[in-house]
């Protein structure tokens, strides 16, 4: 089981990266560790995921063993979700966050307001508008 830093609230790791991703590289049971630590929440701070970053699609979602890792962590810590409330959902605005104090199930229409308090939302002008 990985270490808990008590001033940041992060597992304690090792800076070891993939060379060809240039990301964190999981040792054996490390996985299952980091999720563990999120699914208990025993911190109020954000639990950044800190290995592999979906950057390709410049969402910063993490990845674990091609599900997201927040999902992951939402569904051992919450439950199934609800089928009005598809989406894993973060009060916190940070995307790699996988503390369960953070997630919560809510539907499109939350996690664009969540999107717009966190400053993440993407902003639309009438001009930008293709209409033909």
């Amino acid at each position: 089981m990985r270490e808990i830093d008590p001033t940041t609230g992060m597992v304690k790791f090792e800076p070891t990266k993939c060379n060809q991703h240039r990301q964190r590289r999981a040792k054996p049971g490390e996985l299952e560790a980091i999720i563990a630590a999120g699914v208990r929440g025993q911190t109020d701070d954000c639990i950044v995921w800190p290995f592999s970053i979906d950057a390709g699609k410049a969402n910063g979602y993490a990845k674990c063993r091609g599900q997201y890792a927040h999902r992951i962590v939402c569904l051992a810590a919450h439950g199934q979700p609800p089928k009005s409330k598809p989406m894993a959902l973060h009060s916190c605005g940070t995307r790699p966050c996988i503390n369960s104090r953070h997630l919560r199930w809510g539907n499109a229409s939350e996690n664009l307001s969540d999107m717009v308090a966190h400053g993440r939302a993407p902003i639309w002008r009438t001009e930008d508008i293709q209409t033909s």
